[in-house]
């Protein structure tokens, strides 16, 4: 294998030996063979860890890379860390490469820094794209238009952290969130591409991703989905002009439902605020079709004359965070620490 790769291909695994092999094989079985896939098991307790030592042995391409749980972002740092491609992609264990990819990738000639193409979903659903743009090269997401909001929410093909490939000499010292346990991805692309936001579409569907699978690092739905809509929703609701009493409805049918509960606020004693109840956590689903529900019923209330606006918030908001995150979280932690005070 070269010590310089064209691709690094990164695998974050946890538990899913059942489903690795064929992953890994989809991989092997591509034409090109200039890449490197780095196998990091996130702290599985069963069999998986001793699989990706048996991968990496059968084929100097693959590397094994063990570290405690820590979750999927966490795990992807830790092969952005080893990564020494020109660029990265991400691949959950439990998806496969399409044939085809690497011929349109040696067919290619970009400057941009994120090459986009389709997925489908073992559900059934397919997109790409080909779905709002046509195949080419956009300078920016002002470019993008119209078809920045379906490509963020509704797809995910934005959000996400595949079905593309980054720039690792773009990528930099830019890592996953250590502080969010979802939407932690939807925040990595969004400060990449403010660095850098030149996007490449290719038209073909080259991922495969087996979305209904239970356990899959980034399939799981738990309680923190409804911790962020509990977090996001006010000013969101106000953004989009929401139906306020909409969202009393729903909230008191979550509530009855038992997935919300009431706690004491632990800054202001005579508030409650809402959190996530166990049974929560017992919610297996696809958590990009469910994000990508909850996106859309937040936006439903937003003419399409608006949606630039959006944009425009959205870009400010992560901006505000990146910011935040360059300066050490100065803020975060003064917060943090504060109510760790008060608790004792």
């Amino acid at each position: 294998m070269s010590d310089h790769p064209k691709i690094s291909i990164i695998s974050t695994v946890y538990n899913t030996g059942a489903y690795l092999r064929p992953a890994v094989e989809s991989i092997l079985a591509q034409t090109f063979t200039d890449f490197e896939l780095l196998l990091v098991d996130d702290g599985s307790p069963d069999d998986t860890g001793t699989l990706c030592d048996t991968l990496a042995a059968e084929d100097s391409r693959v590397r094994a890379l063990h570290r405690p749980n820590g979750g999927a972002g966490a795990a992807r740092n830790t092969g952005l860390d080893a990564a020494r491609g020109d660029w990265v992609l991400f691949l959950d264990a439990d998806d496969v490469l399409l044939p085809g990819l690497w011929a349109a990738l040696a067919a290619l000639s970009t400057e941009a820094d994120m090459i986009l193409f389709g997925l489908t979903r073992e559900s059934g659903t397919t997109v790409t794209p080909a779905d709002f743009l046509a195949e080419g090269a956009y300078p920016d997401l002002q470019a993008l238009g119209g078809a920045l909001a379906p490509l963020l929410f509704d797809t995910g093909l934005l959000a996400a952290p595949y079905p593309k490939l980054f720039r690792r000499s773009a990528v930099g010292a830019l890592r996953f969130s250590p502080q969010l346990k979802i939407n932690e991805d939807v925040l990595f692309n969004i400060q990449f591409l403010q660095n850098t936001p030149a996007i490449y579409c290719l038209h073909g569907v080259y991922y495969k991703q087996y979305d209904t699978q239970a356990g899959s690092l980034s399939r799981r739905l738990r309680g923190d989905l409804l911790e962020a809509e509990r977090i996001t929703r006010p000013a969101l609701a106000e953004l989009l002009h929401a139906d306020k009493a909409a969202i009393a409805r729903r909230t008191k049918n979550l509530e009855a439902k038992g997935y919300l509960v009431r706690k004491a606020s632990p800054n202001d004693r005579r508030s409650q605020l809402l959190y996530p109840a166990k049974k929560a956590e017992s919610l297996k689903s696809s958590k990009a079709e469910i994000e990508a529900e909850f996106y859309e019923y937040l936006t439903s209330a937003l003419p399409a004359d608006e949606a630039a606006a959006f944009a425009a918030t959205l870009h400010k908001l992560y901006t505000a965070s990146k910011i935040e995150s360059r300066a050490g979280f100065p803020h975060f932690k003064q917060a943090t620490e504060g109510e760790a005070e008060h608790a004792e």
